[in-house]
């Protein structure tokens, strides 16, 4: 997945086509679709927890709270991609009090990066030592 979204990002700054770069998030998204479906068990777990108010300050509620925060940033880049591509590059900018105004979509990739990272650390443990089913 990581590699996905290097390649999306490499394509961009290097000022290659706009469609290798689409392309390219793409594979990403599937990915990422592929990595939820091996979860699917502790998907529908995390999802039947969601709505009960116990357990969010214990470890396992505080992950459900960042798993939840990186699935949305994903859908954000996802969404904010194809809104750029809709409105033909020119992009929605957002005014957020840095000196230049960014794109919507590129401030979204960033957090994503950030917390993609953030994730894999976390994990970097146990995920050395799963089984994916």
């Amino acid at each position: 997945m990581l590699l996905g979204f290097i390649v999306s990002l490499v394509v961009l700054l290097m000022k290659m086509s706009i469609g290798v770069h689409v392309l390219a998030g793409l594979v990403f998204g599937a990915l990422v679709a592929v990595h939820l479906r091996q979860r699917r068990n502790r998907l529908r777990a995390m999802m039947r927890q969601f709505w009960s108010a116990q357990g969010w300050s214990r470890r396992a509620g505080r992950l459900r709270i960042a798993d939840m925060v990186l699935f949305f940033i994903f859908i954000n880049v996802m969404v904010s991609g194809v809104v750029d591509y809709v409105v033909g590059g020119r992009g929605v900018f957002l005014n957020i009090g840095l000196p230049q105004p960014i794109r919507w979509h590129g401030l979204s990739a960033i957090l994503l990066v950030i917390d993609v990272t953030v994730h894999v650390i976390r994990r970097a443990k146990r995920i050395r030592h799963s089984k994916v089913s």
